[in-house]
């Protein structure tokens, strides 16, 4: 009898300590978005922040309306949410990183040098005082669309020519090509950014590494040619550019985390080298 009490204290002990059931990924969400918020200056891009909080409240109000039975299953509305409530988060907390590091922002404008001549050297053959306007104009709104791209893209060199990654990556759901809301935004500074150049551009589609090899470069193909297609409509010229799936095969980072794959599902927009006269 002296057992079986003790059983009881034990096994009631035990059922207190237990925590809430909540998904990781929006565990994560909120602690990312705690950090964005004690990091950066919320007021300074109130878009990114509104929609990150918005997101989790979301994604929280889901998962608390979701029956218990049901909790933690794959696939689900409610996880995804959770997802998309952590992307949402990673956007506002790398809009805060950039709002708090002028070296930062200061090094991604250099990056964006080889675009700014192209487009200063435009401007300065125009002798026409209207026609000079009109490039003055333009080329205020390619300035405040490489800033507001700053925000959000990372941008390099390579061996390629110059890289244009979204921070967070270009969101999909799972196994499809069509464009989320919250990618269109981006996408349209993107093409905004990009019209004045007069380089070739590859759009590369890239996946992790999760499911079949052959199934992962068709959709990445897929996924390339959609965000090919909405810079089309953004006013970049067709035949200036072209996509490309690169599936599972150019990974940047370790398959075996989350993380890792988060990274790794991603679309590269590539500004080519001009090609070497001879």
């Amino acid at each position: 009898m002296r057992l079986s009490k003790l059983t009881v204290v034990l096994a009631l002990g035990a059922a207190g300590c237990s925590q809430p059931f909540t998904y990781p990924d929006l565990a994560k969400a909120k602690d990312t978005y705690a950090h964005a918020v004690k990091t950066g200056q919320p007021d300074a891009y109130q878009k990114e922040f509104t929609d990150a909080k918005k997101s989790i409240g979301t994604a929280q109000s889901a998962q608390d309306a979701q029956a218990a039975f049901e909790r933690g299953k794959d696939p689900s509305t409610e996880r995804d949410l959770s997802k998309e409530a952590l992307y949402k988060a990673e956007v506002a907390d790398q809009a805060a990183a950039v709002g708090k590091s002028d070296a930062d922002r200061r090094a991604k404008e250099w990056e964006l040098a080889g675009l700014q001549k192209e487009w200063d050297e435009k401007g300065a053959v125009v002798n026409d005082a209207a026609a000079k306007a009109e490039a003055e104009r333009a080329a205020r709104e390619a300035e405040e669309a490489r800033k507001r791209l700053a925000k959000f893209a990372d941008v390099k060199e390579d061996e390629r020519g110059t890289i244009i990654t979204l921070a967070g990556g270009i969101p999909f759901k799972t196994g499809k090509a069509d464009l989320q809301p919250v990618a269109v935004d981006r996408l349209k500074i993107v093409a905004e950014a990009l019209k004045g150049t007069q380089r070739t551009i590859l759009v590369e589609g890239h996946t992790d590494s999760t499911g079949n090899k052959d199934k992962n470069l068709t959709l990445s193909q897929a996924r390339a040619e959609t965000v090919r297609k909405y810079l089309v409509d953004g006013g970049v010229a067709e035949g200036q550019i072209r996509a490309v799936g690169i599936g599972q095969e150019r990974p940047i980072a370790d398959n075996k985390t989350s993380a890792g794959r988060a990274k790794n599902r991603r679309v590269e927009v590539v500004l080519e080298k001009p090609k070497a006269q001879g």
